[in-house]
C-alpha cells in the first residue's frame, strides 16, 4: 500500500510538471541516482531493489530521466524495470484524465473570471460615460438659458432706451 501512495504522488508530481506519459519503474538492483547522464556526476541519492521511480523522459537509450521523491535524476537503463501492474496503470490513466478534466475545469472557470471583469469595467466605463453626457446636456442647457435671457435682458434695455428717448 506504501508503494501505492509513493506512486500516486510522483505521478501526480511528473503530471503537473506537464509530462504526458508517465511510466512507473522499480529498481531492479542498487544504484545511484546521478544529476547528470554519466556516472561521473554528482550522486543525488542511493536507490535499493524495489524502490519505485517514475520515468520523466528517455534519453539516449542508455540512461533514464526519473523522478524520485521529488528529485529528478538519472539511472541506468540496465538498472531498473518496469513495475508490473495493470491496476496501477489503469489508476494513473484514471488520475491522468481526472486531472485533464480538473485542469480544463479550472482554464475555464479563469476565462469566465476575466470575462467578468471586462464586462464589469465596460459597465462602469458606460455608466460614466452616460452621466458624463447628462452633465454636459444640463450645463449646455444651462447655457443656452443664460443665452437667451442675455438677450431678454438686451432687448428690454434696448426697448427701454428707445422708450425713454421717445418721452422725451
Amino acid at each position: 500500500m506504501k508503494k501505492l501512495i509513493q506512486f500516486t504522488l510522483f505521478a501526480l508530481g511528473i503530471m503537473f510538471m506537464g509530462k504526458s506519459t508517465v511510466i512507473a519503474l522499480e529498481m531492479a538492483v542498487e544504484t545511484n541516482l546521478y544529476e547528470e547522464p554519466n556516472e561521473q556526476a554528482a550522486v543525488i541519492a542511493t536507490l535499493t531493489a524495489g524502490t519505485p521511480v517514475f520515468s520523466v523522459e528517455a534519453t539516449d537509450g542508455v540512461w533514464v530521466k526519473v523522478m524520485y521523491q521529488q528529485m529528478t535524476g538519472y539511472i541506468p537503463v540496465t538498472k531498473v524495470k518496469t513495475f508490473a501492474s495493470d491496476e496501477l496503470t489503469k489508476e494513473f490513466e484514471q488520475i491522468a484524465l481526472e486531472n485533464g478534466l480538473l485542469i480544463s475545469e479550472i482554464e475555464y472557470i479563469e476565462l469566465q473570471r476575466k470575462q467578468k471583469v471586462v464586462w464589469t469595467a465596460i459597465i462602469v466605463i458606460l455608466v460614466v460615460m452616460i452621466f458624463a453626457v447628462g452633465i454636459v446636456s444640463a450645463f449646455m442647457k444651462n447655457i443656452k438659458e443664460m443665452e437667451d435671457a442675455g438677450k431678454i435682458v438686451k432687448k428690454h434695455r434696448k426697448q427701454t432706451a428707445i422708450y425713454k428717448q421717445q418721452k422725451h
